[in-house]
């Protein structure tokens, strides 16, 4: 099941958008919301997987749950955008899956700095972590510059 789409880690599959042989990750275009959907949830998925593996200690416990909690954070803000009802909701969304990213970069550091882990698994998941938060980003600078067509919750006349 090692396609062009996948990176085989003992046999623990990470799902990246890859852009050539070598299956790196890429910059995605931020129109693209499904995959960009499906990428962050990708990307919560080998995260979980992985803190699945690693000794849970006292203090791995600690880091580990935070690390889950800012990853999935990421997925969950992204969706929640999507179901919003005014652009001012939508940007809270995306800034709170911003700032989930950049806390998820972090714990994944300290993850990979602290622990016998495979240190190319957990440069993957902070390389596609900082797309992510790339790619969310360009997207909030973006539609901060859009002008709303009408003010939030306001009714035309």
């Amino acid at each position: 099941m090692n396609d062009k789409n996948t990176y085989q880690d003992n046999s623990e599959y990470f799902t990246l958008v890859p852009d050539d042989d070598n299956n790196r990750a890429q910059e995605q275009d931020p129109k693209d919301k499904n995959k960009f959907r499906d990428r962050c949830y990708h990307h919560s998925v080998a995260i979980i997987r992985l803190i699945k593996k690693l000794p849970k200690d006292e203090v791995n416990t600690a880091i580990l749950n935070k690390l889950l909690r800012s990853a999935i954070s990421i997925g969950a803000s992204v969706v929640e955008a999507k179901a919003t009802k005014s652009r001012k909701s939508y940007i809270k969304c995306y800034e709170t899956a911003l700032k989930s990213a950049v806390e998820t970069k972090y714990w994944l550091s300290l993850v990979r700095d602290t622990e016998d882990v495979n240190k190319n698994t957990l440069n993957i998941l902070l390389k596609e972590n900082v797309l992510i938060a790339k790619t969310l980003e360009s997207s909030l600078k973006t539609i901060k510059k859009i002008k709303p067509a009408v003010t939030d919750n306001k009714q035309l006349p």
